[in-house]
């Protein structure tokens, strides 16, 4: 017996083969940036944000960005989004640190279409983001299974997954500070409509 591939696979993964270095350094002075709105949530994280300066408009994000589209149109593709003309896409980002101790309990991001997250700095084997198994309801009487599943990551790597799916992030063990960008796309109805 098989499973018969019929429905898009949720979670994407790739690894970014350009530099990170300009980008660390402007997400380490974002930190300091007076118009930028520190929010902490729950686990410490720390969640950095100014939506008049997205970091996915950074200059520095420009060659992730020209890498990014293509593999974010194959995503759409495989989960067979459409847009009708009255609609558009809508771009958020900011950043999460996380320092040793944080974490970031469960959470979704219902008005997004897509969830994308891109590790700037992922200390080694702790810090996972974690998601959970949609089949979860159907095993509610097993003691055994993991709900909860680690998505292996290192620094560089960029995750997708859908708005809806359940997530969290997992401690940091580590004395690195855990850097991520996370990229929300939003459909939104187009100005004048």
């Amino acid at each position: 017996m098989q499973a018969i591939k019929i429905f898009s696979d949720p979670i994407w993964q790739a690894r970014f083969p350009g530099r990170l270095d300009k980008i660390i350094e402007r997400a380490n002075a974002y930190k300091t940036q007076k118009e930028v709105v520190n929010n902490v949530l729950s686990g410490e994280v720390i969640q950095r944000y100014n939506f008049k300066d997205n970091p996915h408009e950074w200059s520095e994000l420009e060659e992730f960005n020209k890498w990014f589209v293509p593999n974010m149109e194959k995503v759409w593709n495989d989960w067979d989004c459409q847009l009708d003309e009255w609609q558009e896409l809508r771009f958020k980002s900011w950043i999460n640190y996380s320092n040793k101790g944080n974490y970031q309990l469960e959470h979704t991001h219902p008005n997004d279409v897509m969830t994308v997250i891109f590790y700037l700095n992922k200390p080694k084997d702790t810090a996972s983001l974690q998601v959970q198994n949609p089949m979860m309801y159907h095993w509610n009487n097993n003691t055994k299974t993991q709900f909860w599943k680690d998505i292996p990551s290192t620094t560089g790597d960029v995750i997708v997954i859908p708005g809806w799916m359940l997530h969290r992030v997992d401690i940091n063990e580590s004395e690195e500070e855990r850097i991520s960008i996370t990229i929300n796309a939003t459909i939104i109805t187009k100005e004048g409509h």
